[in-house]
């Protein structure tokens, strides 16, 4: 898996539609194995809190033009292990005995080769 923002969606719902979401998320939440957060034409699947999480609620009031905004903001946060990059998928299988990887060639270290010195 990346990093970095992995899904964001703004979308004007009805106070209903808004509930049933956040109810089908509690029960995903709350169950087992990976967990899907779904937006408006796509989703994510991510590893679900193994034991405890951060939760964060913060509520706003800001003056507007014609009315006043309420912004209220619910923020979950837990560990997971760390995302495997490509490039260290690449790395830890060439670093496996007997693989076919491309070990010391970027420092000029392998058997035969001529360091270029007009870098030094």
């Amino acid at each position: 898996m990346s990093y970095g923002e992995l899904l964001e969606t703004e979308r004007e719902q009805t106070p209903a539609e808004v509930a049933d979401w956040l109810r089908a998320f509690a029960d995903d939440l709350d169950g087992t194995g990976d967990l899907t957060v779904a937006g408006d034409d796509e989703s994510v699947t991510i590893d679900r809190p193994d034991e405890t999480l951060e939760f964060e609620l913060e509520v706003e009031r800001e003056p507007g033009d014609d009315a006043d905004e309420i912004e209220l903001e619910i923020e979950l946060e837990w560990d997971v292990p760390p995302a495997e990059t490509a490039d260290e998928s690449e790395t830890e299988e060439s670093d496996e005995p007997g693989s076919e990887g491309t070990e010391g060639s970027e420092t000029g270290e392998t058997e035969g080769s001529e360091t270029d010195e007009s870098d030094e």
